[in-house]
């Protein structure tokens, strides 16, 4: 029967029945109803206008009505009538933008033979319609256009179809066939789950985007003969008000809305009597409110959109699992051996007869017998009782290690946990083993979350797990958005065109075209210039011959080896180029041309003068030589480099790009106009040149000492004036003078006058007594000293917090908007006052978790056990996990343990692996070692790599600087020094070619790599070019050479990059650590050590103010010394006059204090004092050597005071020791090392030191480096070698000028963060860098992220232990839903994809807008692992004496090389720092200033409440 024979066989029933209300809330004027009869007569009249009107051609029709149009219902019928197969197109959705784009979707997925909407046309006037409209009104229809081009596209339908509905979305849309047929099974078939003894009237709410829900509702009035209540009400309170006015006693929901509707359903809603649930599983604790209501019967409906009703159960009635209605075919296929579980097929009337719109149906429906059975996808278990229990879904299914997951399951027993609000489990849509986890916590406070969220770990121990504020659900359906929590779990793409099959966006695809077009029209400019050789044949407009195509490769190679040797011919040869327009290849080109001109001349007959025609011979034979002699040159290179093939190949791929980056600015009138002018000036200046080169005497006349003499003169007048002063001890005359002299003063009785000062009582005393007076004044001081100070325990930093910080901006409070110019005069104070901000957390949590800790008992556990404690400085607990480890933590521990037990692991294997998990892993690894062998394998001298860097890496990085008081044997670490060379062959490795051959081979890979796997897609022989050029690319490719110590690092018994330099003073010490990164660049050696030794004389008595007349204080030996070991926490500083004393340490001490910045202090003490209520009693006091005599003292009260500094001078006194410091001091080069090499390089240094041997590197680094580039050049499938090179070029720049700004954290923040991090097993890194994903997202207003991250590319077995460049460019996205996300969320987002590496490769063409993103990290192992060094930071090395606040001014705008860039740096194990670069037309200051705000209230947020959403709202006067 059809759709309107089943309403009029009920008009015939009860043809006064109420069928249909169209009703909206608080428009009472606005309501309409329809009886059945009139119902029928209605769209009885309809379908014969329409029938009139329409010229029965087959088609679809669109229905574009208010679902409370009076005629909606009526409109669907008369289609039936016609048999006119329809679509409906919604009007209610609160989101205009996704109706709109789904409305546009259904219209050209449809192609509708015409369009009914209401009288005054179509409601969006932004949808494109291209059919025939018709206007239904007065019971009639009119036609307002008669465009119907589209009627014979329209798809062709099966017999018998209703209607065609899209599915909600939520995995993805697809259109599905309604025939008659299944809502004819539905009216029969309702009364076999729910007995109906009342009038129906059921609430139709739902929009009919979800057409099968919005149809649904209304077929179950029909199947009871009971009234459609059709309402839009976007608002639950809107619902139950039109429930209560119109007496609705049905109502049909999905789970979430049923939940939002009523807490108390029998208090709330009385007079519901039957409730339907569909569309999701119904939670228990839903189901339950209703089981208290008096009345009301509750009904869960399994149903969809391709099958209607089939299932029912009654959860109040005992009846948990589903039962078959009548007419239902079922069957259970791949059913399990153990419980019968399998997947349930169902056919019968209510299946739909398929797709359309190119939607296959092969994999829906499933051929059994010869019958063709629909797919659900559900797993089902049958019971002897014939109904059916619901196990899950087929595809929420997967394999994790081995073993079959039950997603379903698994989501079940997450929503057991009492904290978890709601949850979905969804598996990796990457298709890795990996589970997704989306949880709504019911709890905000940080420990309970932590609580909570480590019950979810314990149940998904290799999972991930997202903390969202709400699920993501459809606007209509109310069912979880599958799609929006796919985009959330998925990592980041590879970016085009290095994947063919990703989808690019618009303007990198523009871009790049523009490239090529850019780099096709300058290669065809250097054909023109081959062909120069032959233009003779070109001139007589013949064919050229190709040898000059084949001689310029060779030109431009014989240049780059010859300018690149340090010789005469080489600066020649590049001063030659210089000078040329167009440098090197205006050279090769007029020489080319030179040679064809000359040829040509030679051939043209009319040239009869014998001398001429002479002359031009032999200047033709002079061309030819020099050619010849430049190209056998290149090539003599290029055979000898066996490149003789390859380069050509290479030339000519990459001479585009090289051609415009280098002749560009000679495109230009003014940059011609400069070389003239230059060009003209060196001409001038050249005579006088020479003429100072052939006389180099000297024009400055020698200057005469008469000043000195004057000087001299002037003093002894002085002194004659002056009364006589005499020492109060030697009584000898004497003259006052300061400073004091650095080495000691005797008495001889040749000298009249000697000198001195006052000592702190005003009397005189000469400089040879003083250490007399010094001697008395240390032994005053040692009573005291041993009173404050005898067996105190060790003074840790200070406890108080820094000092506040000016607001930086945000803190407008006031009610009133500011104005332009107040804006304008705050922008100036901010941008000149405001370069450095600090995190300070207002609420800091307080209590902390209770983690039972563990003792192992088994020896070798407790050597691990050690081992973790030294690195990780923490109690190991029970539920400890390496997750919350960043990668140089994990590659520290990995050292340690290689050291410890001469295995290596990965890091990969210790950030999968537990600290249980280590006794098994170490013995397997051990296993390993001892079956292949403990012999050092090192490469044979000469051996060669290609190995991936750039030009710009060829300097050396930022060094590491450690620090040990005390003594060093020198030879023994001279001995370790030259085993670490021998044990990293990285360290004897040096370039082999030129660095500009570097340069142009890079820019040609990057061009190549970035259409290598296009090329594979065109065919075969573009395979074979692409193959080609691969090849060519590999051979061509700069190499570095391993040679022996000897050759690299100088003759000696033991040849290593260690050097020993002693110094005075502290300034020369910092000094010598910032110039040896230049002499290392200088001399060109791959690594530097420099062991800096600070010998000085401390102890003594030292004097400050000036002249030494405000006070003294004495160093003297510590009174808890127990040895005679001259190291700094030896020491302790007395004023006697203040009657005070401090222990004094240094930085690898544990009572160290942090300086303030720009005061790096070499000994720091915390102050006791006998009388602590002094005003000025107590506090912290640092101490800077400036010279041998010379000190600067900084001391501070309290944090929130300002420190006061004092010089003082360490007065003449008897032998003391010497204080001995030193600074270790790594430097290394950028192309054969990055940052985590200094592990490497300093922990085997100072294992070897300290006795221990460390095993052997588990592969070697060049090689396998050399792999990872040729990957590269092969472009291999990033998911097959992940650790391949992203190659990275000069092709695409970003230049703009920005500004700069610094985020500090105070010590009591990073405690609360590292709290925070730990709880939630984040790395700490990791948890820094999504609190800045949440600034910037913030400050940008976007939801998706795209961050590009210097990444350690370290994962392989050893690999942590290895010298070498494997720090790559990463690309990472991060999803912020605006709705949805949490501030730990984006955490645990960005914790997962870095430890798991979900990263893409970076795209070179992305340059101008990435968000570069780099870490730098201090060494955190124990200074018990690093033969008592500890690392410092720069504060303490670099940047010397400097307390001045820095401000910028008006102009000060550099050049920046990115629109934004983060350094999250590490300054020392108490201070953090977020320095920022930006360009300020992308983020000028108030931008900046929101982004520092987001990140004040992201920290807050992540320490207190985790939970809270990671978008915020900023005041309206925020500014």
């Amino acid at each position: 029967m059809y759709f309107h024979g089943l309403f009029d066989e009920q008009a015939r029933l009860t043809p006064d029945a109420p069928a249909v209300v169209a009703c909206v809330p608080a428009r009472p004027l606005e309501r309409t109803a329809l009886s059945y009869a009139e119902l029928q007569a209605r769209s009885t009249a309809l379908a014969k206008s329409l029938g009139d009107l329409d010229d029965d051609q087959p088609g679809i029709a669109a229905v574009w009505l208010p679902r409370i149009h009076e005629d909606f219902l009526p409109v669907l019928l008369a289609l039936s009538r016609c048999q006119i197969c329809f679509g409906l197109l919604s009007t209610d959705l609160k989101d205009q933008e996704l109706q709109r784009q789904r409305n546009q979707q259904i219209l050209e997925v449809l192609r509708p033979r015409f369009l009914i909407t209401s009288k005054g046309g179509i409601p969006d006037a932004n949808v494109q319609v291209d059919c025939r409209i018709l206007e239904v009104d007065s019971g009639g229809f009119s036609s307002q256009g008669a465009n119907t081009s589209l009627s014979s596209l329209s798809p062709s339908l099966p017999p018998g179809s209703l209607c065609l509905l899209f599915t909600g979305g939520t995995f993805r849309s697809r259109c599905v066939v309604v025939s008659h047929a299944m809502v004819e099974h539905e009216r029969s078939t309702y009364s076999d789950c729910l007995e109906v003894t009342f009038p129906l009237r059921i609430a139709q709410h739902t929009s009919v985007y979800w057409g099968a829900s919005a149809l649904g509702q209304i077929s179950i009035a029909l199947a009871f003969g009971g009234c459609s209540v059709l309402c839009e009400v976007p608002e639950i309170e809107d619902f139950k008000r039109v429930i209560r006015e119109e007496a609705v006693n049905t109502i049909g929901l999905v789970p979430d809305q049923l939940k939002l509707l009523a807490e108390d359903p029998s208090s709330e809603l009385p007079n519901i009597q039957a409730v339907f649930s569909w569309g999701e599983k119904l939670p228990i604790n839903v189901a339950q409110r209703w089981s208290n209501h008096p009345k009301a019967r509750l009904r869960e409906l399994l149903v969809s959109t391709e099958y209607w009703l089939s299932f029912y159960s009654a959860p109040l009635e005992g009846i948990g699992r589903h039962r078959i209605v009548g007419g239902v075919e079922t069957l259970i296929i791949d059913q399990a051996e153990q419980d019968g579980t399998g997947e349930l097929v169902i056919r019968g009337p209510m299946v739909t007869t398929g797709y359309i719109a190119g939607e296959s149906s092969d994999s829906s429906f499933i051929d059994i017998d010869g019958k063709s059975y629909f797919r659900t996808r559900d797993l089902v278990q049958r019971w002897s009782d014939g109904t059916l229990e619901f196990r899950g879904r087929a595809d929420m299914t997967m394999k994790q290690r081995g073993q079959w997951v039950d997603l379903s399951t698994l989501q079940g027993n997450l929503q057991e946990i009492k904290e978890i609000e709601d949850c979905q489990v969804v598996p990796d849509p990457g298709g890795s083993s990996t589970v997704h986890a989306f949880v709504v916590l019911k709890v905000a406070e940080s420990l309970r979350v932590a609580e909570a969220l480590r019950q979810v770990r314990k149940l998904l121990p290799h999972g991930q797990i997202h903390t969202l504020s709400s699920l993501p659900r459809h606007p209509v359906t109310c069912k979880v958005d599958y799609r929006k929590l796919t985009s959330l779990a998925k990592g980041s793409e590879e970016s085009w065109p290095l994947n063919p099959s990703a989808a690019a966006e618009p303007f990198i695809i523009q871009r790049g075209k523009e490239k090529v077009l850019q780099i096709l029209a300058w290669s065809l400019l250097a054909l023109l210039g081959g062909f120069s050789w032959d233009l003779a044949s070109v001139l007589r407009l013949k064919l050229p011959s190709g040898l000059g195509l084949l001689m310029l490769p060779y030109m431009h190679l014989s240049f780059l080896h010859t300018a690149d040797e340090r010789s005469r011919l080489s600066e020649v040869v590049f001063a030659a180029s210089e000078v040329m327009p167009m440098g090197i290849w205006g050279s090769m080109v007029a020489v080319l041309m030179n040679r064809g001109m000359l040829t040509w001349l030679c051939e043209q007959q009319s040239v009869r003068s014998s001398q001429w025609m002479s002359a031009c011979c032999k200047m033709r034979l002079m061309s030819n030589l020099l050619v010849g002699l430049w190209v056998s040159h290149g090539a003599a290179h290029a055979l000898r480099r066996r490149r003789f093939l390859a380069y050509p190949l290479v030339f000519w791929t990459g001479i585009g790009y090289r051609l415009e980056y280098d002749l560009e600015r000679w495109c230009t009138w003014r940059y011609w106009e400069w070389y003239f002018t230059s060009s003209l000036q060196q001409c001038i200046s050249m005579p006088f040149w020479l003429l100072q080169k052939l006389n180099p005497r000297s024009w400055i006349a020698p200057q005469e000492p008469e000043e000195i003499a004057e000087e001299s003169q002037k003093e002894k007048e002085e002194a004659a004036e002056e009364p006589p002063l005499r020492c109060s001890l030697c009584c000898k005359t004497m003259r006052t003078a300061w400073p004091p002299p650095e080495t000691a003063v005797l008495h001889s009785e040749d000298i009249d006058v000697v000198y001195g000062c006052n000592d702190r009582f005003g009397q005189l005393v000469c400089w040879a007594c003083w250490p007399v007076a010094t001697s008395e004044a240390c032994k005053e001081c040692q009573p005291l000293a041993e009173s404050l100070l005898k067996n105190r325990p060790i003074a840790g930093p200070a406890s108080e917090e820094e000092n506040e910080q000016e607001q930086n901006g945000d803190a407008q409070n006031g009610n009133e908007q500011w104005s332009k110019d107040e804006k304008k005069q705050f922008d100036r104070w901010w941008w000149i006052n405001k370069t450095v901000d600090y995190v300070e957390l207002k609420d800091l949590a307080t209590e902390s978790a209770q983690m039972s800790t563990r003792v192992p008992s088994n020896p070798r556990e407790r050597k691990i056990y050690r081992c973790l404690q030294d690195v990780l400085r923490t109690e190991m607990t029970e539920d400890m996990s390496f997750h919350a480890l960043d990668s140089l933590t994990l590659g520290l521990l990995v050292g340690r343990l290689r050291g410890e037990f001469g295995v290596s692991l990965s890091i990969s294997q210790l950030r999968n692996a537990s600290p249980e998990d280590l006794p098994k892993l170490l013995e397997e690894c051990e296993g390993q070692v001892q079956k292949a062998g403990t012999k050092e394998k090192h490469s044979s001298s000469d051996s060669e790599y290609a190995v991936w860097f750039s030009p710009g890496q060829y300097f050396p990085m930022g060094g590491w600087v450690l620090r040990r008081d005390g003594e060093i044997c020198l030879d023994k670490l001279q001995k370790a020094a030259h085993e670490v060379t021998m044990r990293h062959d990285a360290l004897r490795a040096s370039p082999a070619d030129p660095l500009r051959m570097l340069s142009f081979i890079l820019d040609t890979a990057v061009m190549f790599t970035l259409v290598a796997r296009l090329l594979d897609t065109r065919g075969p022989w573009s395979c074979r070019l692409r193959r080609y050029i691969s090849w060519a690319l590999k051979q061509t490719w700069p190499k570095i050479q391993v040679d022996r110590p000897e050759e690299v690092y100088g003759p000696g018994d033991f040849p290593s990059p260690l050097v020993v330099i002693p110094v005075p003073d502290q300034q020369n010490a910092e000094w010598h650590c910032k110039h040896r990164r230049g002499l290392l660049q200088e001399s060109g050696r791959p690594v530097d050590i420099a062991l800096i030794q600070l010998r000085v004389k401390l102890e003594g008595l030292w004097v400050y103010g000036v002249n030494g007349g405000m006070g003294d204080f004495a160093i003297l030996p510590s009174p808890n010394s127990s040895s005679a070991d001259a190291a700094s926490s030896d020491l302790v500083l007395v004023d006697r006059n203040r009657r005070e004393a401090a222990q004094l340490w240094g930085p690898e001490s544990p009572g160290w204090i942090p300086p303030p910045y720009g005061f790096p202090a070499l000994l720091s003490g915390k102050i006791e004092s006998e009388d602590s209520s002094g005003e000025d009693a107590g506090g912290v006091i640092w101490l800077r050597l400036k010279g041998a005599t010379h000190m600067s003292v900084l001391w501070r009260k309290h944090v929130s005071a300002k420190p006061r500094r004092y010089e003082a001078f360490r007065m003449p006194s008897a032998e003391v020791k010497d204080q001995i410091f030193n600074y270790l001091v790594v430097h290394a080069m950028h192309i054969i090392a990055d940052g985590q090499s200094y592990e490497a390089i300093v922990g085997d240094l100072l294992a070897i030191y300290s006795g221990s041997r460390p095993a052997p590197p588990a592969v070697n680094s060049l090689e396998l480096l050399q792999r990872r580039l040729f990957d590269s050049l092969d472009a291999v499938e990033p998911r097959n070698s992940p650790q391949m090179c992203s190659l990275r070029g000069s092709q695409w720049k970003c230049t703009k000028r920005g500004y700069g700004h610094i985020l500090g954290f105070t010590k009591a923040v990073l405690v609360a963060l590292r709290q925070a991090a730990l709880r939630h097993a984040v790395p700490f890194d990791a948890a820094l860098l999504a609190l800045t994903a949440i600034a910037v997202a913030n400050a940008k207003e976007v939801e998706d992220l795209e961050f590009t991250l210097y990444a350690p590319t370290r994962d392989g077995v050893g690999e942590a232990g290895l010298c070498g460049l494997f720090a790559d460019w990463r690309v990472l996205n991060i999803s912020l839903d605006k709705m949805t996300s949490t501030v730990l969320g984006v955490v645990q987002q960005v914790g997962h994809k870095i430890r798991t590496r979900q990263w893409g490769v970076y795209n070179a063409i992305k340059k101008p807008e990435a968000t570069m993103v780099n870490f730098q990290l201090m060494d955190s192992a124990d200074a018990s692992s690093r033969a008592g060094f500890v690392q410092i930071g720069e504060e303490l090395w670099r940047i010397g004496e400097c307390m001045k606040e820095d401000k910028r001014n008006d102009e000060q705008l550099p050049r920046v090389p990115q629109p934004l860039s983060f350094v999250i740096e590490q300054g020392d194990k108490e201070t953090w720092w977020l320095l920022i670069n930006c360009a300020y037309d992308d983020y000028p200051p108030p931008v900046l200033r929101r982004m520092l705000k987001a990140f004040q209230d992201a920290a807050e947020a992540f320490v207190n409440k985790p939970t809270a959403n990671a978008h915020i709202s900023f005041p309206e006067n925020f500014y």
